[in-house]
């Protein structure tokens, strides 16, 4: 299986939590990357339709808790910095009425605990999933780098649960 097969399950869990609530959704096939005057600009997941607001979405999936070397981290949200320069580019071509949202699903490794931000969870594929979302712009404004070999960027954990929301507060 390919790395982009193994994170389809995210997009699935989302697309699945839109169907649920009938949200109109359009979604992005990822064979290439587009290109404008300026060279290719990476896609994003999915084009969000929700009442007076229009999202430029994309899935990031990760677990909860993540665990590395024996130690586990929850919240984990790195991102590429190339992921926050392309949503800005879409945004510039879609116009004032799209906004770019990074949305978090976040495959539950234990049981959700009740935590404000934990509560809302959603089952798909025999997996639950958490999912959240933060503005591109929210995030870009308050991430740090976190390697610079892998040109990533993340936003410490008492910040980013913080700023970070549940789904419904950008889509309901």
């Amino acid at each position: 299986m390919g790395k982009a097969a193994e994170h389809e399950h995210y997009e699935r869990a989302f697309e699945a939590w839109l169907r649920e609530r009938r949200v109109p959704y359009v979604p992005v096939q990822q064979l290439r990357r587009s290109a404008d005057e300026e060279g290719p600009i990476k896609s994003f997941d999915f084009l969000v339709h929700a009442h007076e607001r229009h999202y430029i979405v994309d899935v990031k999936g990760k677990q909860f808790p993540q665990v590395s070397r024996g130690r586990e981290a929850y919240w984990e949200n790195w991102i590429h910095f190339s992921d926050l320069e392309g949503l800005f580019a879409w945004e510039r071509h879609f116009g004032d009425d799209y906004a770019a949202l990074l949305v978090y699903c976040y495959w539950l490794q234990l049981p959700a605990d009740g935590g404000e931000t934990v509560k809302k969870t959603i089952s798909a594929g025999g997996r639950d999933y958490l999912i959240v979302a933060i503005g591109a712009r929210t995030f870009a404004e308050n991430c740090r780098r976190r390697s610079r070999r892998w040109q990533a960027v993340s936003i410490p954990e008492k910040e980013f649960t913080a700023l970070v929301r549940p789904i419904e507060h950008f889509i309901c």
